[in-house]
């Protein structure tokens, strides 16, 4: 088999190449050794103000310093009354100093992504035994930013959530060993699996990026440029498809939570400590939690300690950005946002839903995704920015690039000459803009418009003259009609709901006749 290895000291100024690789098991490399307790001699905290490091175990003067094979490393550090070290704990080089000059060598480390003749990349069909207990299972999706920037292949955002999640992570299971010990608390879930699922136009490029902080990569069966190549759409994410990513990797266990984030959405540590909590008090099928939004400037971006191009460089620079942003949330510095980027899901209820071709990266796939969530999600409900007013999710700047600069009087009237593209798609295409709830203005691209028409497939009835939409599964559309049916009616082609259902009332949308004339208009 084979198991990755990493420089000692984390990559920072280390000699030659400084990235971890996958090695055969039978080599020999150098140990070091950690664990939660640190319980008897040898073991101590090398980084005393971190507290998501472990303990350490120095190998004294008169210690053999042992370079052995990756069992063998196993079993020295079981023998210590510990374990061989995470990735994560390298590369904070929570263990620098532990002696022997192993500083200076590439470590073992107990890689669970690693096994067989290659590092693991699960696909949706090949899915696993399972993981057992109920856990919540964190799925997002990374993405290649191909524009140049310091912290390539990926950018300083989702550097910054990657070091994020790892950290909640961690938070997580501690307080929950810690919790659990002598109570008879039922938690909502007992551990948090992170699972990142990637394009694989993207994969070579960022999976040894990526896999050091997931503890599964799932390479995504197509793209936005696989299936609409006639449109020379940029590669996104079908939500269905990373939603499938994330249950493959729990086989045959249907019991579990599942969350899914933008890629750029940053956790605070004790979020999925305060997701249980909610998780727990609240009976509910799903929950949307609200970002904060804080202000980091280009400035502070590009003076951000990236020493080389190491992962442990760019790793030890985004741990910097996340300190700068949990501090600003702490002091209050932040703003409210009302996007909806972060979704929970009970298993049970993932039988009864599904996402159609909905697909992430242009507006305004979330909003919809509420508004269906409202429609079809016993106890359905939205967390704004402030529930946790020194925690929960946040993201840096108020990211609006989708409107490419122009002006909201630019984007609700813009002139034929930009929308030539509407003549790519066909009218049948085109008429299904009237079925999606809300679209505040006329599709400025392909990418947009092509998420508008799979949006208009997605609420349309199933059935011409039934209420029940596409995005209830086969065999629950009666239990939608018992539940629901009230909720939703269709007048002129057009989903609108009785009454004011859902939280924040009054949803913002272009009428059908306005969508009529922009067909006419453009199509």
């Amino acid at each position: 088999g084979y198991k990755r290895i990493h420089p000692g000291n984390g990559g920072i100024g280390f000699l030659g190449s400084s990235d971890p690789y996958s090695v055969r098991t039978d080599e020999a490399h150098a140990v070091k050794c950690c664990s939660d307790e640190g319980m008897g001699p040898g073991w101590s905290k090398k980084r005393e103000g971190e507290e998501w490091c472990p303990f350490v175990y120095t190998f004294g003067q008169n210690e053999y310093c042992p370079i052995v094979t990756f069992w063998e490393a196993d079993e020295i550090c079981a023998s210590k009354g510990g374990r061989l070290c995470t990735p994560m704990e390298i590369m904070s080089r929570c263990n620098v100093g532990s002696g022997c000059g192993f500083d200076l060598e590439f470590v073992w480390t107990n890689d669970e992504n690693v096994v067989g003749n290659e590092p693991e990349v699960a696909s949706p069909d090949t899915a696993p035994s399972g993981i057992g207990g109920r856990p919540l299972v964190h799925v997002f999706s990374p993405y290649h930013e191909r524009d140049p920037n310091p912290f390539s292949p990926l950018d300083f955002e989702q550097w910054t959530v990657l070091a994020s999640v790892r950290s909640a992570q961690d938070h997580y299971h501690k307080y929950q060993q810690l919790q659990t010990a002598g109570s008879s608390i039922a938690f909502a879930f007992d551990s948090v699996v992170l699972v990142c699922a990637i394009v694989e136009s993207d994969a070579e490029a960022i999976y040894d990026v990526i896999s050091p902080y997931c503890d599964h990569v799932v390479i995504l069966p197509r793209s936005t440029a696989t299936q609409y190549p006639e449109h020379n759409l940029r590669a996104l994410p079908f939500h269905q498809d990373v939603i499938n990513a994330g249950t493959s990797v729990m086989g045959n266990n249907d019991d579990f939570m599942l969350m899914m984030t933008n890629a750029d959405i940053v956790l605070a540590p004790d979020f999925y400590k305060d997701v249980e909590r909610t998780m727990r008090s609240e009976n509910a099928e799903a929950l949307s939690f609200n970002r904060k939004t804080i202000d980091l400037n280009e400035a502070q971006i590009n003076t951000a300690n990236i020493a080389d191009d190491s992962i442990a460089s760019k790793h030890a620079a985004a741990t910097e950005l996340l300190q700068q942003g949990l501090h600003a949330v702490k002091e209050g510095l932040w703003e409210r946002h009302g996007g909806f980027d972060c979704f929970i899901f009970r298993s049970s209820f993932l039988k009864e839903y599904n996402f159609g071709d909905m697909f992430g990266g242009v507006p305004w796939w979330s909003i919809h995704t509420d508004w269906a969530l409202n429609i079809m999600a016993k106890g359905y409900t939205n967390f704004p920015s402030e529930q946790f007013r020194k925690g929960g999710t946040f993201h840096f700047g108020n990211d609006m690039t989708w409107r490419h600069g122009a002006s909201k009087r630019e984007i609700a009237n813009p002139p034929s000459s930009h929308m030539t593209f509407w003549k790519d798609f066909s009218r049948d295409e085109l008429e299904y803009l009237l079925w999606c709830p809300m679209v505040r203005y006329p599709p400025y691209d392909a990418t947009f418009l092509q998420n508008s028409i799979n949006c208009g497939k997605w609420f349309r009835p199933k059935i011409p003259g039934s209420r029940v939409p596409a995005f209830v599964n086969d065999g629950y559309e009666q239990k939608f009609l018992d539940r629901y049916g009230d909720y939703l009616q269709y007048i002129a082609g057009f989903p609108i709901t009785r009454g004011r259902q859902f939280v924040g009332g009054e949803f913002y949308n272009a009428d059908t006749d306005l969508k009529r004339s922009w067909i006419e208009k453009w199509g």
